[in-house]
């Protein structure tokens, strides 16, 4: 149970059933809250106030209910997933991601993503960054496979780093993250 004072300062995170204010004698008695329902309270009362849903929050209107953080991911500003790879001799190496299941070194300059939740559609957002290898100097232009066969499913896409001659080459790092509905 989490108990929020009125001014919104998280007075105890533990799932204790009495809890004491730090600066007065009050003491709050509660049972305890398994739907998620934070307390406010405002001189010698207490409400409860719910947190907000799935439906809250991909509605992005409410400002005024409380979010929890296993609720913030379903937000439409929010990144679903998001990962960073280098490149050791041609061989990507995951090093941070966040709901990313999986990467497979597709060819030359091409990595497919694999996401661990799967979008609700095709339709999702990717932002991509490559850096160039700088042995050679070229500028490396990063992109998303748009063939119908190759483009974006719900759980994957393959993003590219490709010379502006058009050639693909493996740079030192690719990086992503996406949003979209889950």
């Amino acid at each position: 149970m989490k108990v929020i004072d009125a001014l919104g300062r998280l007075l105890t995170s533990a799932s204790a059933s009495i809890l004491r204010e730090t600066s007065g004698p009050t003491l709050l008695t509660m049972g305890s809250v398994a739907d998620g329902t934070y307390f406010r309270r405002s001189g010698t009362s207490v409400t409860g106030v719910a947190a907000a849903t799935q439906a809250d929050m991909e509605t992005a209107t409410d400002t005024t209910t409380p979010v929890t953080p296993g609720r913030t991911q379903y937000h439409p500003g929010v990144a679903k997933a998001w990962g960073q790879v280098t490149y050791s001799g041609g061989t990507p190496t995951l090093n941070a991601s966040y709901n990313v299941s999986g990467i497979t070194d597709t060819s030359t300059g091409q990595l497919t993503w694999t996401i661990g939740t799967d979008f609700s559609s095709a339709n999702y957002s990717i932002a991509g960054l490559v850096q160039r290898n700088s042995s050679n100097g070229e500028v490396l232009v990063p992109g998303i496979k748009a063939a119908a066969s190759l483009g974006p499913t719900a759980g994957s896409f393959i993003q590219t780093a490709g010379r502006l001659d058009g050639a693909l080459e493996d740079p030192i790092m690719m990086a992503m993250a996406t949003y979209g509905d889950q």
